[in-house]
């Protein structure tokens, strides 16, 4: 879990440099624009972190402190992972 810590602050880390170049990079948001609308990239790192949190949500021990840990040590939990958090502290057997 320590890499993955390691590798997710990289991704935030290159993600925040690349946004800093070019602010029109990366939204995770959907914009209507006059005549279509607009899908814009999200960033790497909440894609990643979303992938590891939902893959590692069907293995959860609730006995396992590893995964608390790698949450702790991240530099920001986007909404979408917050809502995946939020169902597994409501399922009492995790």
């Amino acid at each position: 879990m320590r890499l993955a810590t390691t590798w997710m602050n990289e991704e935030w880390y290159n993600d925040r440099i690349r946004l800093a170049k070019d602010p029109s990079w990366v939204c995770s948001c959907f914009l209507p624009s006059k005549d279509t609308h607009s899908f814009f990239q999200r960033s790497n790192y909440d894609t990643w972190l979303n992938q590891i949190v939902a893959g590692y949500q069907t293995i959860l021990d609730g006995k396992d402190r590893a995964f608390a840990k790698f949450l702790l040590d991240l530099p920001s939990i986007p909404g979408d992972v917050l809502d995946l958090l939020r169902d597994l502290c409501v399922d009492s057997a995790r």
